[in-house]
């Protein structure tokens, strides 16, 4: 049996840059997700208000998971 290519080294760098950013994303939407509810309830909306804007959130990823 011979051993399995060896990925290219530019795609190797493309994948880390790929990982990378996908934590940077992940890391703004979190960061997002508690400042806008805490910025809603500053400006005195109730707790239904914080509850139908983090459920906006996931509108996105519902939308792009049906697409595939």
């Amino acid at each position: 049996m011979s051993p399995a290519p060896q990925p290219q080294p530019h795609l190797r760098h493309a994948f880390v840059w790929l990982i990378a950013t996908m934590i940077c994303v992940h890391a703004c939407m979190a960061t997002t997700r508690v400042t806008a509810s805490l910025w809603v309830l500053n400006q005195g909306y109730g707790e239904a208000s914080v509850g139908m804007l983090l459920s906006l959130f996931a509108v996105a990823p519902i939308g792009l998971a049906l697409w595939a």
